[in-house]
């Protein structure tokens, strides 16, 4: 993985599914304030001198939607942490199939130098916060990471409102 350390407020049950589902594809964006204020609940604050950068869609997805789900909840998040938002460091320059019906290697695959960083580093500290609805095999945030260390970042964190993991897994995991 490209990031140094992933959050997650909540794991992808039912009602956060929903709550996904409304904010992602039925347009309830006041949904992103619910998911930042979770988020900054469960993750430790980040540095003042640390960016959010908000997982781009792409250009069609982009324009179909209207907007972008991770970028409505770094906005929220801003209010919250009271640190810069940048939306336009990291492009996504190639359409991605959904990943939701795809196996984990086929994810990898799929989003695979989907992103480029755009600008340089402006940032003292160099550190970027990655900020997504859910994380499910960690395939895009991963590639994207990708894309601002090679830009120079020096150090990326993710932090996402859901977590998709299997009952078993989660069960293991806390084990």
């Amino acid at each position: 993985m490209g990031f140094a350390h992933a959050t997650s407020a909540v794991w992808l049950g039912e009602e956060a599914r929903e709550i996904v589902h409304h904010l992602k594809y039925e347009g309830f964006t006041r949904l992103a304030a619910v998911a930042a204020a979770s988020i900054a609940q469960h993750a430790s604050p980040p540095p003042v001198e640390a960016t959010l950068i908000p997982i781009p869609l792409g250009v069609k997805r982009s324009f179909e939607r209207g907007y972008n789900q991770a970028e409505e909840i770094a906005v929220a998040l801003r209010k919250i942490w009271a640190i810069p938002v940048a939306k336009d460091v990291i492009r996504r320059f190639r359409e991605t199939a959904s990943q939701t019906s795809l196996t984990p290697q086929e994810r990898v695959e799929n989003v695979n130098a989907a992103f480029r960083a755009i600008h340089p580093v402006t940032t003292a500290t160099n550190v970027a916060i990655l900020v997504d609805d859910v994380f499910t095999t960690g395939a895009t945030l991963s590639a994207a990471a990708s894309a601002l260390l090679d830009a120079g970042w020096r150090e990326v964190h993710a932090v996402t409102f859901a977590r998709a993991l299997t009952f078993a897994v989660r069960v293991e995991s806390q084990c």
